[in-house]
Order: structure tokens, then sequence, then C-alpha cells
């Protein structure tokens, strides 16, 4: 199913980096899920990095995401990786936390 919207998706390039490529596309969705992030480099614009993280509901399903964005010249991918992903994945957790209890 994922396939067949991604194969029906426009997957024009927004810059070089951009991935296009419906088996790569599917390679990287099956990262982002096992690891509960996913963080794009210069993907979607050039000189722009960013991180996301799920918002979950009570059953566990996604809702929603939060993301924290940056220009590549100022924070570097270890940086984003180490300082700042720890924060967002956290205050996800919370977000979800705080859902699930109403």
């Amino acid at each position: 199913e994922v396939r067949d919207v991604f194969c029906r998706s426009d997957r024009s390039r927004a810059t070089d980096s951009t991935v296009v490529d419906v088996d790569t596309l599917l390679d990287r969705l099956t990262e982002v899920r096992a690891q509960g992030w996913a963080l794009v480099d210069q993907e979607l614009e050039i000189g722009v990095r960013s991180v996301a993280a799920p918002i979950r509901g009570a059953a566990g399903c996604a809702l929603a995401a939060v993301n924290i964005s940056t220009h590549a010249g100022r924070v570097e991918l270890d940086t984003l990786h180490d300082e700042y992903l720890p924060a967002l994945l956290d205050t996800s957790a919370q977000i979800s936390d705080a859902l699930a209890m109403r």
C-alpha cells in the first residue's frame, strides 16, 4: 500500500539531495519507523536541516509530529543528532503522554 502511494505521488526533486526513488524511500521509511524519528538534510531546501518525531495518541498511533529545523551552516549534523534530537524526543514523549492521559 505504501509503495502504491509513493508510486502515485509527485516525487520531483526539490534539491540534488531529494530522495525520489521508490525503493530508497521505502528503505528510509523502514529506518524511520525502527528508530522512531526522521532526519532530513537539505532534501527539501538547500541549507535546511530538520529532525522530526511523532506525537502518538493513547493507542500508540502517530497523530502528528514535531520538528526542529535549522540552517545547515549553523548546526552540524552531529549537533542536530546529539543535542537537538534528545530534546525533541523528550518533548514528543511528553506531549504523547499528556494526550494519553486525556
